[in-house]
């Protein structure tokens, strides 16, 4: 890096924060060569009227090294820059104070006052957090279940065991059983997390997102267990009609999928929480646990709505444990054959 005396200085000022270390030099013999070497990361040419100049050029090992490349322009940018209003005879700090854009601060309007709304990057990560969570466990625990029936039908355990209860009892034991195992990982996960950011955040700058009350984790247990009943059976009825992990894997996709488009929508969903598209999966059984959940954390929806889906997914829930039922009951003594998902749904009617 070459460049004069007053540029350097600017440089170190306007760097003094930056994580990389600027070292001057006046040539660039050898310097492509410590590159390749590793020895140093890059190298900036500085043009001779580098105040007028509109490019510098940055040369690295790697072509993609855009983070440095950017932090190096930001620096060169905020060093020629005031070295140009020196020139003019204008002082920088007091042209930067005048320049300074004033804060917009969200303030969300509610039924009972205005209250600081959370910014974008906090919505999104918690938004983001718990669709994530929601999504692994849905899933976990409705393969879980799934695995367990293919489990006990391949290795005939299951023959045994319908000799002493019903299809149905044994469906909905294990249900049941999965929901109370799920119910005490979600208390350890949420305690663990919360004793974690008390103790050591403070020394990190971490704290408790505004949207972690515990209304918000009531409503989080809530929705996951309507979705676990929803999946959870759908899953069981699919592992009783499976003949191996890999057949199982083949017949799950369409639950899979329905798990996925929150994921894939969720910017949409935070963005637009009232769009026409996402109100209509807020209500659509298989992603409204996400879809609202997401709603609730972003813009508490009215209260009919939540009323109204909750409907909706205990209508559903009823629907799908009684169709389960049925093609439970059936598949779990039905082998030797690789049955399709549309053979499996054929079942429901005997």
């Amino acid at each position: 890096m070459g460049g004069d005396d007053l540029l350097w200085r600017a440089l170190t000022q306007a760097g003094s924060d930056s994580p990389i270390s600027l070292e001057r030099t006046e040539s660039t013999t050898g310097l492509d060569n410590e590159v390749i070497d590793g020895a140093v990361q890059g190298y900036v040419v500085i043009p001779e009227n580098y105040i007028d100049a509109p490019t510098f050029h940055y040369h690295s090992r790697s072509s993609t090294d855009i983070v440095t490349a950017q932090t190096i322009e930001s620096q060169i940018g905020s060093a020629v820059v005031a070295l140009r209003l020196r020139q003019e005879g204008l002082d920088p700090e007091r042209v930067l104070n005048l320049t300074a854009r004033p804060e917009v601060q969200l303030r969300q309007v509610t039924g009972e006052e205005s209250r600081e709304g959370q910014d974008v990057e906090s919505a999104f990560l918690t938004a983001i957090a718990f669709t994530m969570l929601l999504y692994m466990t849905i899933l976990l625990y409705g393969q879980s279940t799934a695995r367990s029936v293919l489990k006990e039908k391949t290795s005939k355990t299951v023959e045994i065991m319908l000799s002493s209860v019903r299809p149905i009892d044994l469906l909905f034991g294990k249900l049941l059983g999965q929901v109370f195992a799920a119910v005490v990982q979600y208390g350890i996960w949420v305690s663990a997390g919360f004793a974690l950011i008390s103790v050591i955040g403070p020394s990190f700058g971490i704290t408790i997102p505004a949207a972690l009350s515990t209304e918000t984790l009531g409503f989080l247990v809530l929705f996951f267990l309507l979705a676990f009943f929803l999946y959870s059976s759908a899953y069981a009825a699919i592992g009783s009609g499976a003949e191996d992990e890999t057949h199982l894997g083949q017949l799950g996709w369409p639950l899979i999928l329905f798990l996925v488009i929150p994921m894939v929508l969720i910017s949409a969903i935070i963005v637009r929480p009232d769009a026409p598209l996402v109100v209509a999966l807020s209500f659509f059984p298989f992603t409204a646990p996400i879809v609202m959940f997401i709603r609730v954390l972003i813009d508490r929806p009215d209260a009919w709505e939540l009323l109204v889906m909750m409907g909706i997914m205990l209508i559903s829930i009823v629907g799908m444990v009684a169709a389960s039922a049925k093609i439970f009951r059936v598949g779990l003594l039905m082998t030797g054959k690789r049955f399709s998902l549309t053979d499996i749904v054929r079942w429901i009617r005997y």
